[in-house]
C-alpha cells in the first residue's frame, strides 16, 4: 500500500504543470513567512500576507495617480494599491514582499489593500 501511495504522489507530481508547481511552491513559502493565505481571507479584515508581485502599474488620475501591484501568494491573488504613488522603490514585478493592511472586497468580488505596509523580502526565502 505504501509503495503504491508514493507511486501515485510521484506520478501526480510529474503530471501537474510548472504553474501548479510554482503555485505550491509559493503558498509553502506564506506558512514561513507568517502570512495568511489569500483564499482564507473574509472581506474587510486586517492581515499579513506575503507573496510574489505579478505586474506593478501607474494608474494616472487628474487630482493624484496611484500604484497598483497584483501579489500573489500561491493560493489567490490580491491588488496592492498606494494612493498617491507612481513608483515605490523594490516594488516590482517578481519581488517577494510581506504585507499588513485592511483587506476590502471589490464589487467584483476581487481583495484589494489600499496603501499597505510593506516589507521587501529577499528573492529565494
Amino acid at each position: 500500500m505504501t509503495t503504491d501511495r508514493a507511486w501515485r504522489r510521484a506520478l501526480a507530481s510529474l503530471t501537474r504543470s510548472d504553474d501548479e508547481l510554482a503555485a505550491r511552491r509559493q503558498a509553502e513559502a506564506v506558512g514561513r513567512l507568517g502570512g495568511t493565505p489569500v483564499v482564507d481571507l473574509p472581506g474587510r479584515c486586517r492581515a499579513t500576507l506575503c507573496g510574489t508581485l505579478r505586474s506593478v502599474t501607474v494608474e494616472p488620475a487628474p487630482a493624484s495617480c496611484h500604484l497598483e501591484a497584483e501579489l500573489f501568494d500561491g493560493s489567490g491573488t490580491v491588488r496592492l494599491r498606494w494612493i498617491g504613488r507612481s513608483a515605490i522603490p523594490g516594488v516590482e514585478p517578481g519581488r517577494q514582499l510581506r504585507v499588513t493592511g485592511t483587506v476590502s472586497r471589490c464589487d467584483d468580488g476581487s481583495k484589494v489593500i489600499y496603501n499597505p505596509a510593506y516589507e521587501l523580502l529577499p528573492a529565494r526565502t
